[in-house]
């Protein structure tokens, strides 16, 4: 094998050959169809690759044998990053998302900790209001200390300081939380029993996760594709353990799967994978498995609609995977891909968002970008045409996080504001108007 040096061993299977070098890694090639490469797909290999978290250390930056990593949660370190005391690092927490966009609607962490929410409200997602929708920011009522919000279909959740979940709008499979049979009934904020340490909520587009303290997770709702984790695919109207899975720091619950961003800079996602969107070089649905080809992740992109995924590596690159039928990867081309791919023309990101099908990431100076589906001026360039490659949104400045709607998107921006593009006739824009904009406008009353 060409350019394969250091070389201690060598064994060849029916179809396909490993090589243990002397640095004590392993490096294989060949077929690949049950996965015997180790390289975390099942597509051949035509030159040798390195065997994924191969010898030991745990994966990520760490490959050191006969070492055990620390974690996050021994060394008491809830941000920032660590040593993992094997060579390599550790990610101990990543901001909270203040700003959540949901089904043509959208919430929001004010300042004094109440939460606020605007625009299509037939779910009673929005806290409050029966079902009406409502144009302008509705306070919802009974939560007070919270620190992150998310945004489904039509439910919404939140995290409150201390650590319990709040939940409201629709529980029709169990996405509330609740442990109670699945209802048609508008629910009131009601708190998610059993959850008293969680860190993260990510409401999908009929289940919901949660991130807890110890670094583990918790799924529940719709579980066709087996989007919750348990192994099954029966649907949970209470927080259930997802299986193999620990030094978890944000999840990210979508359409039809969920995918967790680990200590260790590595990605796991599980459940419907008609589009790759697991990013695992398949197409088949299943279990927690690492996307392929993916290390140094630093952040995770987050929506309730898409079938596709993104994630801001730690050099502020971002790659995308999965549904790309309108360009929302970034690869300019409409092809989706079951491999993450470069998303062209993104540096310095610090947040990615996902919308039905476009995609948004603002930027360390304070700009942001988009691209994909523009029928709505949801990319925020002043036009309506669909682009494959990420364009300036106009007017953005001082931008901290993006949270994209199915078909708009929304920024917070520095002191509190935020400003949102794109669908408007149920007021996801929050500008006290049903029309929609392909640039962007003030969400009135936020601060």
């Amino acid at each position: 094998m060409a350019n394969l040096t250091n070389v201690n061993q060598i064994s060849a299977g029916q179809y396909h050959t490993c090589a243990a070098l002397k640095d004590g890694t392993l490096q294989c090639w060949g077929h690949n169809n049950v996965g015997q490469v180790g390289n975390e797909t099942s597509i051949n290999a035509t030159a040798a690759e390195p065997v994924a978290n191969f010898p030991c250390g745990g994966g990520g930056t760490s490959n050191v044998c006969g070492c055990t990593p620390t974690t996050c949660q021994a060394q008491g370190a809830a941000s920032g990053s660590i040593s993992d005391g094997c060579g390599g690092t550790l990610l101990c927490g990543v901001p909270a998302t203040t700003l959540a966009g949901g089904n043509n609607f959208a919430c929001a962490v004010a300042g004094d900790g109440s939460v606020k929410c605007w625009g299509y409200n037939n779910k009673g997602q929005l806290g409050g209001n029966g079902t009406s929708s409502s144009p302008v920011p509705f306070t919802v009522p009974g939560i007070a200390n919270a620190v992150q919000v998310s945004a489904g279909e039509g439910h919404a959740c939140a995290v409150l300081k201390g650590g319990s979940l709040w939940c409201w709008g629709s529980h029709s499979l169990g996405q509330l939380g609740l442990g109670t049979a699945t209802d048609n009934v508008v629910h009131p904020p009601t708190q998610v029993p059993g959850i008293t340490n969680a860190i993260r909520i990510s409401a999908g587009r009929q289940h919901t996760c949660a991130v807890l303290s110890d670094g583990t997770a918790r799924c529940w709702g719709y579980n066709y594709y087996g989007q919750v984790g348990d192994g099954s695919t029966q649907t949970r109207t209470g927080p259930v353990a997802v299986l193999d899975l620990t030094g978890v720091i944000d999840i990210v619950a979508s359409y039809n799967g969920t995918c967790a961003l680990k200590q260790t800079g590595l990605v796991k996602c599980w459940g419907d994978n008609y589009y790759g969107q697991l990013g695992n070089g398949t197409v088949t649905f299943g279990t927690p498995m690492n996307v392929a080809k993916l290390t140094g992740v630093t952040s995770l992109g987050t929506s309730p609609q898409a079938q596709h995924a993104c994630a801001i590596l730690a050099d502020g690159t971002a790659r995308c995977w999965g549904y790309n039928g309108y360009g929302q990867l970034a690869d300019n081309s409409t092809v989706s891909r079951n491999l993450p791919a470069v998303a062209n023309g993104i540096a310095g990101a610090t947040s990615i968002s996902l919308g039905s099908n476009h995609t948004c990431a603002t930027l360390t100076n304070g700009t942001g970008k988009c691209w994909g589906y523009n029928t709505w001026g949801q990319l925020g360039d002043g036009t309506t045409g669909n682009k494959s490659l990420p364009v300036a949104v106009s007017g953005l400045s001082g931008a901290t996080s993006a949270a994209l709607q199915y078909s708009a998107s929304c920024f917070a921006v520095s002191g509190g504001g935020v400003k949102c593009t794109g669908y408007n006739l149920s007021g996801g824009l929050g500008d006290n108007t049903t029309s929609s904009k392909s640039a962007l406008v003030p969400v009135q009353g936020m601060p």
